[in-house]
């Protein structure tokens, strides 16, 4: 054989190995995958449990059979238990109990996480050292209403929920789920006075609290045609190009016909702003566009924007925004809701960069949602205005800061600052 291989052409002894060697490593079946289902509690536990309760209320028997009924034990009662016979526990004092696994049980904590919600007080409510059990019920403190408590942690005892939380300048203790909510009563508060003073088809209006879920509005999913607001999902693909490392600040964009056409969805250059209406050639600074678009809400500023760094509105462009505003949004058509800008303007804060801080010092900040706050307080905001639609967004820095999206057909500027001065009113 050896002598034959010898003969053989190189490039056959190649092709001979080629089809031997696989056969040397051939891959071993993968092992049967053991399937391992959580078995079921037993009904009767088999082991004294430590700082043993009764977890509802019990029966007393006279006798290990459970035949002779002695009396009842309520729920909460921490139990002194000598042994375990069978399925019944007797007590140091010569009575018995069923060993069932829901009449008795370790009263201890069950389960801890990690929790960073917000949790509101109506009423004073008492701090406890620890989640609540009959072996650990001590008071720590009381914290009054209308509070706002940060959480750390969630516990769980066979008596409830607690929330671990900050008060009092530092201070941590538990608190009851029972006494503390979810959600905060002001923001239920003025879902009321929305629903009752704005809820006709002439506004959609979306309230989010910058730092929790909390959203209330009206209509907050009508769509209207969006005017000027549709530039700021324009601001928000910008600033993610240049935190992208795709554009700068000091770019230069020249100032083509182009930027103006129709037909890929520039706005019409007439209105307000400061750029010239007719392309004139020029170059002007990515930082200078911003500016103009956002603050004097400048038609040409956003055309130069769209056309250069949105693409014309392209694909890519168009998947993304429609992503982060949570529906399909088209910016040539410009309709969108309440919410949808308000997704957006999220969107850009979350960006930050130059886009966003060109929301502030606007020529419009003694205007509708910011002549609603008193004077001093930070609006970062957007105004959009296009024959019957009238509409503000805007980011209020408040001891509570939240986005406000008042869009309205027909709707004035004092109509929109009423929305801001009640939403002020409650929040704040």
């Amino acid at each position: 054989m050896r002598e034959k291989l010898r003969r053989l052409p190189w490039l056959a002894i190649i092709v001979l190995v080629i089809l031997v060697l696989p056969a040397f490593f051939v891959p071993k079946a993968p092992a049967k995958r053991e399937i391992v289902r959580e078995q079921p509690k037993p009904e009767y536990l088999s082991v004294i449990p430590e700082r043993a309760v009764s977890l509802q209320n019990v029966t007393i028997y006279k006798d290990a059979a459970l035949s002779q009924v002695a009396g009842k034990l309520s729920a909460q009662t921490q139990l002194s238990i000598k042994k375990l016979s069978n399925h019944a526990f007797e007590l140091t004092n010569g009575d018995y109990i069923s060993a069932k696994g829901t009449l008795v049980g370790s009263d201890v904590t069950l389960t801890t996480e990690k929790s960073t919600v917000s949790v509101f007080t109506t009423h004073t409510v008492n701090v406890l050292y620890s989640p609540w059990t009959t072996y650990e019920k001590e008071v720590y403190s009381t914290v009054g209403g209308g509070l706002v408590l940060s959480t750390l942690k969630k516990a769980n005892t066979h008596w409830g929920t607690y929330y671990e939380v900050n008060f009092d300048n530092g201070r941590t203790g538990w608190v009851s789920a029972k006494d503390v909510s979810l959600e905060d009563p002001r923001i239920l508060a003025l879902q009321k006075s929305l629903n009752e003073k704005y809820g006709h088809s002439g506004f959609s209006i979306t309230v989010k609290e910058l730092d929790s879920s909390f959203t209330v509005g009206v209509n907050m999913n009508t769509e209207l045609y969006a005017a000027s607001l549709a530039k700021v999902p324009v601001l928000y693909w910008t600033q993610k190009e240049l935190n992208d490392g795709d554009a700068s600040l000091s770019d230069q964009l020249r100032y083509l016909p182009a930027v103006n056409e129709r037909s890929w969805g520039a706005f019409e250059t007439d209105g307000t702003g400061t750029l010239p209406k007719v392309a004139d050639g020029k170059l002007y600074s990515l930082q200078d566009v911003i500016n103009r678009t956002a603050k004097e809400s400048d038609n040409v500023g956003s055309n130069l924007l769209a056309y250069y760094e949105a693409g014309k509105f392209d694909a890519a462009e168009r998947s993304a925004v429609s992503k982060l505003m949570g529906r399909t949004y088209d910016p040539v058509a410009r309709n969108a809701s309440s919410l949808m800008i308000a997704n957006a303007l999220l969107a850009l804060y979350n960006e930050g960069g130059a886009c966003y801080n060109a929301l502030i010092g606007t020529s419009y900040d003694n205007e509708k949602i910011a002549a609603g706050v008193p004077a001093g307080v930070l609006v970062a905001h957007k105004i959009g205005d296009a024959g019957s639609y009238n509409h503000d967004a805007a980011i209020v820095w408040g001891k509570t800061p939240y986005v406000l999206v008042v869009m309205t057909n027909g709707g004035s500027d004092g109509d929109i600052t009423g929305v801001s001065q009640m939403v002020w009113g409650a929040l704040e």
